[in-house]
């Protein structure tokens, strides 16, 4: 895979990401009344998954940066790392999003 390929399909993956959280959390909105129980648990269950991929991005991104340290790019002097900079910046984002979300779940949990 190339550079440029794997650039984006980290930042592509990254974005799908958060877009599909906030998609399921405002499509979760509407049907929260009927569902109760079952759907907040569904949904801290997508979270969770989302917090993980945050945590993956998060933590693989800096070996990614450190290995492009010291590759420059062919048409600038400046290193390829700085591509993969937002990357932990994204995983840190998403990961803060996600527990966000969690902890708004769980205190607007529905009467038992």
């Amino acid at each position: 895979m190339t550079s440029m390929g794997g650039i984006t399909l980290v930042l592509g993956a990254g974005a799908s990401g958060l877009a599909a959280a906030r998609l399921l959390a405002h499509a979760g909105e509407r049907v929260r009344l009927s569902f109760g129980t079952a759907l907040m648990l569904a949904e801290i269950v997508i979270q969770l998954l989302v917090l993980a991929f945050g945590l993956i991005l998060l933590t693989q991104s800096f070996g990614l940066i450190q290995r492009n340290l010291d590759v420059e790019w062919v048409s600038l002097p400046l290193s390829v790392a700085l591509v993969y900079i937002p990357i932990p910046i994204a995983g840190f984002a998403v990961v803060l999003q996600a527990a966000l979300e969690i902890v708004r779940l769980v205190r607007e949990r529905p009467a038992q």
